[in-house]
């Protein structure tokens, strides 16, 4: 999700609108139909179709690293870099709107708690990314521009193998991500108190969870033309293994439910069967975006949703819960409970956008959701 604009002389990259445009909206999407899920469980019979539905849509952080490493680099790897200059601008652009935005869910959620212990809160959520549940990305993200520097350092070691490094980096993530989910989550170690307590709640913010992604993405940008070519050549088969992952995704799903497996456990985010679907769509998405940015279907919108993907990612809990407890007991009770949801997603997202809009558009203001504004 890096906002960065693509400065002196770098080609825009049109294809990354679509990308972000696609995944910020999955995001809201889930936040949606996890926020509403009292609706549905207990009036449908496909509470686990839903959650599968869910469940499909958890590339999203994925897609997002991926992005990251590939815009990051992609403007940096052949310019004169400087650390510092990088760092003082993520703290105004990231690390300063986190800041802000982690102090106001602080108060909206506790708006009851005294103020001593509201700033107390409020230090442990930002190292924790505990303000509100969406900003755990922002603390990856963040971490992720910490390191960086010593990142760009070591792509240029290695950019003579691409294939190599991209194999090895996801047979690391495999295995990696097998441990956590057999050992770490389920197994005998989730047992002790270390893991309960250190481990469990905050390995999604790590940014070493996640580093196939980051790596790929960069190696993209590196080979970007090269990339280019072979989706062109290739993406054609590229549907037809994204619905073949998709069948296969759904089936692993069912069959941890089979052996009952507890649904928390079959909807981790952190199992080696997100990490190969996650692949398997960032791949498909990319094809898309090819095709997408040949015609620029949409362009305005698609490109105001990317502008502003680091700002809905920031507003749009706060928007959706108050749809949720202030406008969705007004739809009429003969609306079915999906309809209700569909509204409730588009009405948080689009409200989402046009407030980031706003606030993009705002000199003052627009640091707030991570960009340099701009009056036109």
């Amino acid at each position: 999700m890096e906002n960065e604009k693509n400065e002196e002389k770098k080609t825009h990259i049109y294809e990354i609108d679509f990308l972000r445009a696609i995944t910020v909206f999955s995001v809201v999407t889930i936040h949606s139909f996890a926020t509403l899920s009292y609706l549905y469980q207990k009036s449908w019979s496909s509470t686990e179709l839903i959650a599968l539905f869910i469940h499909s849509l958890h590339y999203n952080r994925e897609m997002f690293i991926f992005v990251t490493g590939l815009v990051l680099t992609y403007v940096y790897y052949h310019r004169q870099f400087s650390t510092l200059k990088f760092w003082s601008k993520r703290l105004l652009l990231i690390f300063i709107p986190y800041v802000l935005w982690s102090l106001i869910y602080v108060k909206v959620n506790n708006s009851t708690l005294a103020w001593d212990k509201s700033i107390l809160l409020f230090l442990i959520d930002l190292l924790t990314g505990n303000a509100s549940y969406q900003l755990y990305y922002i603390l990856l993200t963040l971490q992720y521009y910490a390191v960086f520097p010593f990142f760009l350092w070591l792509v240029k070691k290695i950019h003579n193998y691409p294939l190599t490094t991209v194999v090895i980096s996801f047979v690391i993530q495999l295995l990696m991500i097998y441990y956590d989910f057999n050992y770490l989550q389920k197994g005998p170690l989730s047992h002790l108190q270390f893991v309960r307590l250190y481990v469990l709640p905050y390995q999604d913010r790590f940014f070493l969870t996640y580093q196939f992604f980051f790596i790929s993405g960069a190696v993209v940008a590196i080979y970007m033309d090269k990339a280019y070519k072979w989706l062109q050549r290739y993406g054609r088969f590229l549907p037809f293994a994204f619905i073949i992952t998709l069948f296969i995704y759904a089936v692993y799903f069912y069959h941890q439910l089979d052996i009952k497996e507890p649904l928390g456990d079959a909807l981790s985010v952190l199992q080696p069967s997100v990490v190969s679907y996650s692949t398997v769509v960032i791949l498909f998405s990319s094809w898309l975006s090819i095709i997408w940015a040949k015609k620029k279907h949409a362009f305005t919108l698609i490109k105001g949703i990317s502008d502003t993907s680091f700002g809905i990612f920031f507003v749009h809990v706060m928007i959706l819960n108050y749809i949720a407890q202030r406008i969705l007991p007004m739809i009429p009770a003969s609306v079915s409970i999906l309809e209700r949801i569909i509204l409730v997603d588009m009405a948080t997202f689009m409200a989402s956008l046009i407030i980031c809009l706003l606030l993009l558009r705002t000199k003052f203001l627009s640091w707030t959701i991570g960009r340099i504004g701009r009056t036109k």
